[in-house]
């Protein structure tokens, strides 16, 4: 085939003798051969050995110019490792015993309806006493340990609500009490669980100076409030919170109960964890914390995460294949890309088109496929009636 076009010096166009065809493009008729070789017979082997691959192949036995080796004998032959998926069968995910959760509704409305209150809150500066508890106040803080300034330790004009918790315990409650304009040295001790584990279990004092203080006034519950949120009364307004709140507990109970089927399922069935699996979902959970130059912790984190969504994944799929009572019916395709189509402010048919030319649809029929298995362990699983969580 190369003859017909070779052009070499001493010959006329396709004339040139084998042997010196040989060894002007011996090492490209190599690369076409093997290439084609490669193509047909790799399919064949995994076939003939019922391997399901994950990724491409890793060839051992290749240079720059084509893979495997061409042998005296007029053989060719070629090495490569593939990871699979683990074969296994799956166990122990009927009449599975769950633990149900039973959430305070009540509590969690009266939730949504304080963020609504303090949302359109009044607010007024306050200068002639100290801070109370339910104050939002403005500071300036440094924090050393054995006189050290460390990082993340210091800031100007920081803003926290007294009560709230969301510093270190004891900080927001020795602000309690201070002027405007007063400073004061203040100490506590991290919790030794802490996740900057080089703060965990120290004492820092804390150097803190108050220049404001804001009164906050939820608003009260009346149609004015209803109406700055969006509804024409607070009937309408208290039904949109129920509503919201009867979403979220069967969010949330979905979500326990799913949490308690893997961790069942992963303490009776044992499979090997593929590392280029484990490696890909890291990098996806890296690219959506956006960070680089991770802590040992962190990263640590990552992995764990990572090894687990993907055992989470391998064990799903592998009760869906050997349930054939589990399956997805177009219409629930349809609804589910209707839903993320309409979060997404897109229509079906761009979503459609943008989970193919991705290579995303896949995954995304993976999402209704786990979706389908856990639904379908938790129908078929031992109710066990759990205490009201609050939390």
């Amino acid at each position: 085939d190369l003859r017909k076009d070779a052009e070499v010096k001493g010959f006329r166009k396709g004339k040139a003798p084998l042997p010196v065809l040989k060894q002007y493009f011996g090492t490209r008729a190599k690369g076409f051969v093997s290439q084609m070789i490669f193509s047909e017979f790799y399919g064949k082997a995994l076939k003939d050995h019922n391997l399901n691959p994950i990724g491409s192949p890793n060839i051992e036995n290749k240079n720059n110019d084509y893979v495997g080796n061409f042998n005296k004998d007029n053989s060719y032959s070629v090495n490569f490792v593939i990871e699979t998926l683990p074969v296994f069968e799956p166990i122990e995910y009927k009449n599975m015993e769950l633990n149900f959760p039973k959430h305070d509704k009540n509590l969690l409305f009266n939730k949504k309806l304080t963020t609504y209150r303090e949302q359109f809150a009044e607010r007024n500066q306050i200068t002639d006493r100290g801070v109370k508890r339910g104050d939002t106040v403005i500071i300036d803080f440094r924090g050393t340990i054995d006189g050290v300034l460390f990082d993340g330790g210091a800031a100007s004009g920081f803003s926290v609500n007294i009560g709230s918790n969301n510093l270190v315990a004891g900080f927001e409650d020795q602000i309690i009490d201070m002027m405007v304009g007063d400073a004061k040295t203040i100490q506590v001790k991290f919790p030794t669980d802490y996740y900057a584990t080089n703060l965990a279990g120290k004492d820092a004092a804390f150097e803190i100076k108050l220049h404001s203080i804001i009164e906050v006034k939820p608003a009260e519950v009346n149609s004015d409030l209803a109406l700055m949120v969006g509804y024409n009364s607070v009937d309408e307004l208290n039904l949109a919170i129920n509503n919201d709140v009867e979403g979220e507990c069967s969010f949330l109970d979905k979500s326990e109960l799913e949490s308690q089927i893997i961790t069942k399922l992963l303490k009776c069935n044992s499979f090997d964890v593929p590392k280029s699996m484990v490696n890909g979902e890291r990098k996806r959970l890296l690219e959506r914390v956006g960070k680089n130059n991770l802590t040992p912790q962190v990263e640590h984190s990552l992995i764990l995460s990572a090894t687990y969504n993907v055992q989470k994944a391998i064990l799903l799929d592998a009760i869906y294949e050997k349930e054939a009572e589990i399956e997805i019916t177009p219409e629930e395709l349809d609804n589910l890309l209707e839903s993320h189509a309409k979060q997404n402010n897109i229509s079906k048919d761009q979503l459609v088109s943008s989970l193919y030319n991705s290579n995303q649809m896949d995954a995304f029929m993976g999402i209704l496929r786990n979706n389908k298995v856990i639904d379908f362990i938790i129908k078929n699983a031992v109710k066990l009636e759990s205490e009201k969580t609050n939390e």
